[in-house]
């Protein structure tokens, strides 16, 4: 076996595995902490048999351009990779003495709920949702691993509900502390110093900064929204699978343009008949009673309801109930017109509606195939409140035209 090459994240894994179970790895870019890291876990995997080691990346399909790549580097440079001790269609390692690596993406939800592992490594975790990281750490006998460039807000879970864990430890890192960089790596990295601060502090300082791929950067959470004096729009989006979505929105034009919204359902699984005695429960909850983490509503039947244009027979029943249910308008452009909309006004989500907040904390415009520029279109992921805000605020100054492009 081949000299170790490794950095000092390689060290900081061996002195603290034992003693914390959450290790997380915050650093700049080609700060080695991605190497260093699968470096540790093939020489753990090594020593201890018959170990299962899980890597994730959030979506299954980016594995093979990405982290399997530095595996297989990171073997060859330790001259141990056999090819014929890898699956290709299970993305897993074998070794001899019975311990395994498997690459998996999160987008495989009810895989991630199945497998154990000995150890978990999450890969670029500020794209997991809280979620992802739940449902794996179930699993986990002994460690989870985490690293990522600190580009999320700081309202993403692995500063909310990990890193305060009293058995978590948190280690920085930056191009400084990868001594095989090139020069001419490090010129490049220290030109951000000049032509961009905010990307400068994210990938040179590796400390907290904001994604350009970030919708929706700045919002504020409050507790307040049943004192906001101003008339209540609702939104609906459907799901099955999926959750059906319910928000209220109120809007004041102060000084500046002012969002209020609160969920008020988040709920898989709703047929018709479900959503309409879920609206009938809101409506009669009181004021001690919480529903999906959330407080009532006054919704009643004369209240609109703009809904999910896609499922006309659930509007046209849910109207046959009496509620006033309209379809919401859509067409060629009308999701990147809505998320304009939405960003001309100061956001104030409602403290208690923890998945609508995931939602605008983790909602990102796609990248071009370039993995560099943005495009105008979200990624397709949890998306289900945002588009049922979407269709409410079309009630919000009605008279001007919601979306362009061809009809």
């Amino acid at each position: 076996m081949a000299h170790i090459k490794a950095c000092r994240q390689y060290g900081d894994l061996e002195a603290n595995y034992e003693q914390f179970r959450v290790l997380l790895f915050q650093g700049g870019t080609r700060s080695g902490k991605t190497y260093s890291i699968i470096t540790w876990l093939i020489m753990y995997a090594i020593r201890v048999p018959k170990s299962t080691i899980n890597i994730y990346r959030k979506i299954r399909s980016t594995v093979a351009s990405s982290i399997l790549i530095d595996f297989k580097d990171v073997m060859y440079d330790l001259n141990m990779y056999d090819s014929s001790c890898y699956n290709k269609a299970t993305m897993r390692y074998e070794f001899e003495n019975g311990s395994s690596i498997q690459f998996m993406g999160c987008d495989d939800a009810e895989k991630v709920k199945g497998v154990p592992s000995t150890i978990s490594y999450l890969n670029e975790v500020s794209s997991f949702y809280l979620e992802d990281y739940r449902q794996i750490a179930f699993r986990v006998k002994k460690n989870i691993i985490m690293d990522y460039n600190p580009n999320m807000p700081t309202y993403h879970f692995v500063f909310k509900e990990v890193a305060p864990r009293d058995d978590a430890v948190l280690f920085h890192s930056t191009y400084k502390d990868n001594p095989f960089l090139e020069q001419s790596q490090v010129n490049e990295i220290e030109r951000y110093k000049e032509t961009d601060e905010n990307y400068w502090r994210i990938y040179g300082l590796g400390v907290q900064g904001v994604s350009k791929e970030t919708i929706f950067p700045d919002f504020q959470k409050v507790t307040n929204y049943s004192e906001v004096d101003a008339y209540e729009h609702f939104g609906m989006d459907f799901g099955y699978n999926d959750p059906t979505t319910l928000v209220g929105i109120k809007v004041l034009d102060k000084e500046h343009k002012e969002l209020y919204i609160k969920q008020y359902m988040y709920k898989t699984g709703l047929t018709a008949n479900g959503i309409h005695d879920h609206l009938l429960f809101l409506n009669s909850v009181t004021d001690d009673v919480l529903v999906d983490a959330t407080a009532k509503t006054e919704i009643t039947y004369d209240n609109l309801i703009t809904a999910d244009s896609a499922r006309p027979e659930i509007i046209e029943e849910l109207v046959q109930r009496g509620w006033n249910v309209d379809k919401s308008k859509k067409g060629d452009g009308s999701v990147y017109a809505g998320i304009l909309k939405i960003k001309q006004y100061k956001i104030f989500l409602d403290k208690g509606s923890a998945e609508l907040i995931e939602e605008f904390a983790m909602y990102k415009w796609q990248k071009h195939k370039n993995g560099i520029d943005t495009l105008e279109k979200p990624e397709q992921r949890k998306d289900h409140l945002i588009d049922a805000v979407r269709y409410a605020l079309e009630n919000i100054d009605s008279h001007m035209p919601y979306f362009f492009g061809v009809a």
